[in-house]
């Protein structure tokens, strides 16, 4: 699937099941702040 998304990354948050932003908080904040900062800085 990660080739037919353009820009789509994976990322596996071991510590986490269902609820990722709500059970490792911080690290998902900074996934999403890393993405979003290199791929949107661009538009």
């Amino acid at each position: 699937m990660l080739q037919k998304i353009a820009n789509s990354e994976l990322i596996v948050m071991n510590e986490s099941g269902h609820f990722p932003f709500a059970e490792q908080p911080l690290y998902f904040q900074h996934v999403l702040a890393d993405f979003t900062e290199r791929h949107l800085s661009h538009a």
